[in-house]
């Protein structure tokens, strides 16, 4: 059986997505309440929540932080999107850092 490359990138590419969901949804399940970042200067909402998915996903697929900004002004009404957009791109760096495995280099 073949599988075609395009068809492997795309799923390479999703998987990547869904890894680094997955490794954001953990460290802010084990961040604790009185930390500093994400989790201490919001209440987790379901705008929030899929303005980060959106985010991330923009930052994973190369859009610059600027553009994903603008974007996030556009269409959440998000006080705190600029912490959401150094998130994102502070996930793929590390994602880079680490072969793509989302693994946070402190926690290993």
């Amino acid at each position: 059986m073949t599988v075609p490359a395009d068809l492997l990138a795309r799923v390479d590419s999703e998987l990547a997505t869904a890894r680094a969901l997955m490794s954001c949804i953990e460290t802010a399940l084990e961040r604790p309440a009185g930390a500093t970042g994400v989790a201490a200067t919001s209440a987790p909402s379901p705008q929030r929540d899929q303005a980060c998915m959106v985010a991330l996903n923009m930052a994973l697929n190369g859009a610059s932080p600027m553009e994903t900004g603008r974007y996030l002004a556009e269409h959440f009404d998000l006080p705190d999107a600029d912490v959401i957009v150094g998130d994102a791109y502070a996930q793929r760096a590390r994602m880079n850092m680490h072969g793509g495995n989302g693994q946070d280099p402190l926690r290993e």
